[in-house]
């Protein structure tokens, strides 16, 4: 059922920025900026092809650890 409540198309971004303030309360201006970045652009930046991107996965697979208990994915807008 409707409320009618009109609920504006930033509110999304606005908790992914409340989740990662509250995860991250260090975090400074660049890692705004950053995550941002990344969430409209993605990382392709880093990954020059499917091979080397295959390769890094399976480099950071086989290296790292338990990890701390922290969300499987961030859903950015």
């Amino acid at each position: 059922m409707s409320t009618g409540v009109h609920l504006p198309e930033e509110l999304p971004l606005l908790q992914v920025l409340n989740d990662h303030f509250s995860r991250y309360p260090a975090m400074q201006v660049q890692d705004v900026y950053k995550l941002l970045h990344q969430a409209s652009l993605g990382s392709e930046h880093a990954i020059p092809d499917p091979e080397t991107a295959r390769l890094r996965l399976e480099d950071e697979l086989a290296h790292m650890g338990a990890g701390p208990a922290e969300p499987l994915f961030d859903p950015l807008p």
